[in-house]
């Protein structure tokens, strides 16, 4: 039997929250393999409930909230030499390098070891991983996919010490990479059909406070600040029943009521597919919460939609709108209009949800901005009776802004972290910007 070890690596970066961090993808090619009966290790280092990390958490008051989000574990670390000058403390977020390599100990010599990366500035964080592991299997092949290599595959090429570069999320074709350098049998299924991916295997977390799930993969709209369409460039939804069976069998296998949806597009076609989900979840009495932190389309929830979400406990909502200014929807292929967004929360706060149920993402930073068109978008939010997240914008690799904005480095990711980049390349507004974040705060209570 082939031996795989699957890695989830730290986040380096000057601020990380776990606002359900899960690698879904990685779970769902990890999940796939199983059918091929290997033997798989895997390795989350930011599992916040990792026993070995107890001791650890134990310091960090307010470490969880009762929904499964919380504050990762920090310890400073250098910076990299291009962020020498920003003056903020650098940090590893997760797993100590002791508890990892204490893991590793646990894990027999595999036979290939995936990686996968996330934002991608955090790629120091994958870069100190595959130092590691190159150091301890020293025969081993790496494979290196995630959001990371789709964006950025010749830095990461060049850099990252890999063995071998994924940058495609095609679920086929990960997996014939996989099986042949497994040297096994041919892919069984067509996994780029969505209904043929077998439902997400948690059973390597000791603990799961909550599921991430997704009934869809990609999505259908195109918007200029977003690279869904580079990242999943097919969509594809599960069969409403058949999703709603394995949520059913994940509620009874994890003893779990509380699931986060992945879903870029979880409410488009919503006649076809969201409202018979909840619908049958109703019918079938399954006590749930959801989450979606992904953000939901404003222009689909009617009325119905909305008592359905009530019914089967959907909390912390969010709402993706972006920018008050017409002309940026536009950008936005008319995802959401003003006018959209006022009847969506409207219908929310008709069957019982209240401001602080309801949160409509708010992005600031996009180079062009001004303060007066912020505030004003700020204002117009919380007068729907809604609260205002505001989203750090930064640049997404081959999205429309991305080829219309030129005044930053589109050659360094570490330059493109949210947590800097509107300072960076709005450094006039960094004391308004302060100002505008200490406003919205005083509506969160």
């Amino acid at each position: 039997m082939k031996r795989i070890l699957a890695i989830n690596p730290w986040i380096f970066d000057f601020a990380a929250f776990d606002l359900w961090i899960k690698p879904l993808g990685l779970i769902y090619i990890i999940s796939i393999l199983k059918e091929y009966d290997c033997e798989i290790s895997f390795i989350d280092c930011l599992d916040r409930y990792e026993p070995l990390m107890k001791d650890y958490y134990s310091k960090i008051s307010r470490a969880y909230f009762p929904d499964g989000r919380g504050k990762f574990y920090k310890e400073e670390i250098s910076k990299p030499a291009i962020l020498k000058n920003i003056p903020r403390i650098y940090g590893r977020y997760g797993f100590t390098e002791e508890v990892l390599l204490k893991k590793l100990d646990d894990v027999k010599e595999p036979d290939i070891i995936l990686i996968t990366s996330m934002m991608t500035y955090w790629y120091p964080a994958v870069f100190r991983m595959i130092e590691i592991l190159k150091a301890r299997y020293k025969k081993c092949k790496i494979v290196l996919g995630g959001i990371y290599t789709i964006l950025f595959p010749e830095h990461a090429k060049k850099y990252s010490g890999a063995d071998f570069v994924l940058n495609t999320s095609d679920l086929n074709y990960i997996t014939d990479f996989i099986l042949k350098i497994l040297e096994m049998s041919v892919r069984k299924k067509d996994y780029n059909n969505f209904n043929n991916v077998p439902m997400p295997d948690y059973s390597y977390y000791s603990y799961n406070p909550f599921i991430c799930i997704m009934s869809t993969k990609g999505c259908l709209f195109d918007c200029a600040f977003c690279a869904s369409k580079v990242l999943s460039p097919h969509y594809s939804a599960k069969e409403p029943i058949k999703f709603v069976d394995e949520l059913e069998l994940l509620q009874e296998k994890y003893n779990v009521s509380n699931f986060v949806f992945y879903d870029d597009a979880l409410f488009i076609n919503p006649e076809n597919h969201i409202k018979i989900i909840l619908k049958e979840i109703i019918r079938r009495k399954l006590k749930t919460t959801f989450q979606t932190p992904n953000a939901v389309h404003a222009k689909f929830i009617d009325e119905e939609l909305a008592e359905l979400m009530k019914l089967t406990n959907f909390q912390n909502i969010r709402i993706g709108y972006e920018s008050f200014n017409p002309k940026r929807q536009e950008e936005m292929m008319n995802k959401v209009n003003n006018e959209e967004l006022e009847k969506s929360i409207k219908n929310l706060l008709k069957v019982g949800f209240t401001r602080k149920d309801i949160g409509v993402y708010y992005i600031i930073g996009f180079p062009d901005e001004t303060y007066e068109e912020l505030k004003a978008g700020i204002d117009y939010i919380l007068s729907l009776g809604a609260h205002c997240r505001l989203a750090d914008y930064s640049p997404v690799p081959y999205t429309k802004y991305w080829f219309k904005y030129n005044n930053f480095n589109k050659e360094e990711p570490l330059l493109h972290n949210n947590s800097i980049f509107f300072e960076l390349v709005n450094p006039h507004l960094k004391e308004k910007y302060h100002e505008l974040k200490n406003y919205v705060k005083q509506f969160y209570n």
